[in-house]
């Protein structure tokens, strides 16, 4: 039996969204919680044919435990939920990878960054990792896979 946590999805539907356009012009849909002052920001990249909405319980708990002391971001992978649909020959880990560091660029300009990932988001993150090794360790703090 399913259950739905309508507190989560409250606080999914609370989040402050925008797109942002990635560097091959796919646009991605973002959902913020907390300030951009935040000392760390966490941002969470969803699996294969989910989509932000996955992330509702951990997100809810995470901002009711971290408040507005932990930034939260999640986003619709190319392709899945809000996001655009992409070109079916852009659809590769490798852009993916990209992806993330278009968020990075557009919503998470600067401050220590935990990614977060679970199945394709966490390929996303590795991908990330091994185009922009410059990131890890100095904009990256860490990864939970």
């Amino acid at each position: 039996m399913n259950v739905i946590d309508h507190t989560a999805t409250t606080t999914l539907m609370s989040g402050e969204a925008s797109t942002i356009a990635t560097e091959d012009g796919v646009p991605l849909r973002v959902r913020e919680w907390g300030p951009r002052s935040a000392p760390l920001t966490v941002v969470f990249s969803h699996g294969f044919c989910l989509q932000t909405s996955t992330w509702a319980p951990q997100l809810a708990y995470l901002r009711s435990h971290w408040g507005d002391e932990v930034r939260l971001v999640a986003y619709d992978q190319r392709g899945h939920g809000e996001s655009g649909t992409p070109p079916a020959h852009s659809c590769t880990i490798d852009q993916l990878g990209r992806d993330v560091q278009s968020i990075l660029d557009a919503i998470v300009p600067s401050g220590p960054t935990l990614l977060v990932g679970h199945s394709m988001g966490g390929m996303s993150i590795l991908s990330h990792a091994r185009q922009y090794p410059q990131m890890i360790g100095s904009r990256v703090a860490a990864a939970a896979l």
